[in-house]
């Protein structure tokens, strides 16, 4: 097998967990499907076994806008340190990256046939080896998060796949740096390609992770505010005959509806009026539909609301 030794710790096997119930959770929305995080340049490949065309076209979309394929680099390149021009880390030779990058893709096709292992292991040990080879002389580390971001498409795990690692790698540089300094020599050939790779997983891994956990956010938050909210509460309209009461019926109502029932002594104070012009006034108010009789009896009579008027 041509990855690099890993082992899968519990925290990698927990962010699985995590992001596989995130994704799942984003399936079951497709109210939000719009909703994800922002969307990188993704050229449009299909699920067809991926080719050195594809990849070459991958880094062709990174650098000409445009899906077209570069060639693999022709000449020896190195990293080094810039302030002591140490050599950080010397490549496979140009003369293998060919053969070294069909292996890559016949593995990655084996992956996505089989599931031999989860897509997120896939995409993060895809990305580890394709900066390791180097096919190119610049934009490797954009085009191998661009081929995870790929891979992590095609297994449905669409709104984590549009962050890739771009936005942690900018956040945990040094330390996604010194994860990918693994093994006993800077020298590919010495034992870099088969190092022990635990420790950038484990990066990869959580940042997918907060990748997904920030992608779910987006999707419930996009999902509630897509729910039909209960329209507010509006004043009962006013009836046609109400609005057509002089002031002086309107405050007897208004007196009426806080007390229920009232005497004409009541409603004469209320009104500001002699009694017994209320007397003389409930007759007109009773014809009208105003007031109904609450109780007849004479020493103590007293009224209501009347039905023409929501009594």
């Amino acid at each position: 097998m041509f990855y690099p030794v890993f082992h899968i710790t519990t925290e990698i096997a927990k962010h699985l967990m995590a992001i596989e119930a995130d994704r799942q959770f984003m399936a079951d929305h497709p109210e939000a499907a719009d909703i994800a995080l922002p969307s990188r340049e993704q050229p449009a490949l299909d699920h067809q076994p991926l080719t050195p065309e594809d990849l070459q076209s991958l880094h062709g979309a990174l650098l000409t806008n445009q899906l077209q394929p570069l060639p693999y680099r022709q000449n020896q390149n190195v990293i080094l340190d810039g302030p002591t021009g140490v050599i950080v880390y010397m490549p496979p030779e140009a003369s293998d990256v060919p053969a070294l990058m069909s292996e890559l893709l016949a593995w990655i096709n084996d992956q996505q046939t089989n599931s031999a292992l989860p897509a997120p292991l896939v995409a993060a040990l895809a990305h580890y080896q394709y900066v390791t080879i180097r096919p190119h002389d610049g934009g490797n580390g954009r085009a191998g998060r661009l081929l995870a971001a790929l891979i992590l498409r095609r297994a449905s795990y669409d709104a984590i796949a549009h962050n890739s690692l771009d936005d942690y790698a900018a956040r945990h540089r040094p330390a996604l740096d010194a994860a990918l300094s693994a093994g006993p020599s800077p020298n590919y050939y010495i034992g870099r390609a088969q190092a022990d790779i635990t420790a950038f997983l484990a990066l990869f891994i959580a940042g997918m992770a907060e990748a997904s956990h920030t992608a779910r956010l987006l999707r419930a938050s996009a999902a509630s505010a897509a729910k039909p909210t209960e329209p507010p509460d509006l004043p009962a309209p006013v009836p046609p005959a109400l609005r057509l009461l002089p002031p002086r019926e309107r405050k007897l109502l208004d007196l009426l509806d806080r007390r229920g029932i009232a005497t004409a002594a009541d409603i004469a104070t209320h009104l500001g009026l002699e009694p017994r012009t209320i007397v003389g006034l409930c007759p007109q108010w009773i014809a009208q539909g105003l007031l109904e009789i609450h109780n007849p009896s004479r020493k103590s009579r007293s009224y209501r609301r009347g039905q023409s008027f929501g009594g």
